[in-house]
């Protein structure tokens, strides 16, 4: 075995093992209340569609991308989001983005497709409160003073990462 073969190896059981740890996460908040975890899938939604109108993820053309399943060029960044919740101690925000670091490593990892699958199937199970908790978040957003601008170009990009969700390869 080469050595990238070796620290590939490596490096997919990790993301197994995290990915593992986040399915059993929102597996038992599903078990527990749907609509709670379809509030962190919107929550995540949001704070992933916020991140991009302000042009922190841009696909090297300028464009922004709606798929669920992000691409590859993204990870490295939705990794460094997910790292400076930890490292703030925000947990729930964490795992929140980390659907989507996970669904970008999924692109090139095949070996994660099979818990990527569990993962948005739990996901989707909470669709039927996606629209209301989209509407809370809205508001919530429009009573704390956000820029209306900002705030309706995040409703409109979270509206499309919804429409897209989950990833047609997860379904």
């Amino acid at each position: 075995m080469g050595i990238f073969s070796f620290i590939h190896k490596r490096a997919v059981q990790n993301y197994q093992r995290d990915l593992a740890n986040l399915v059993d996460i929102y597996f038992r908040i599903s078990n527990n209340d749907k609509r709670e975890l379809a509030d962190y899938f919107i929550f995540s939604v949001w704070t992933r569609a916020g991140i991009q109108v302000q042009g922190n993820f841009v696909l090297p053309n300028g464009g922004v991308y709606t798929s669920p399943e992000l691409s590859y060029i993204l990870y490295s960044h939705l990794n460094d989001v997910v790292a400076e919740f930890k490292k703030r101690g925000c947990r729930t925000e964490a795992d929140a983005m980390s659907i989507w670091a996970h669904s970008a490593n999924g692109v090139i990892n095949a070996e994660l497709e099979t818990n990527l699958t569990r993962l948005w199937s739990i996901i989707e199970g909470t669709k039927v409160h996606w629209n209301d908790l989209l509407k809370e978040m809205y508001a919530e957003e429009l009573k704390s003073g956000m820029d209306l601008n900002l705030l309706n170009e995040t409703l409109e990009l979270s509206k499309k990462i919804l429409e897209q969700s989950p990833p047609a390869q997860y379904k």
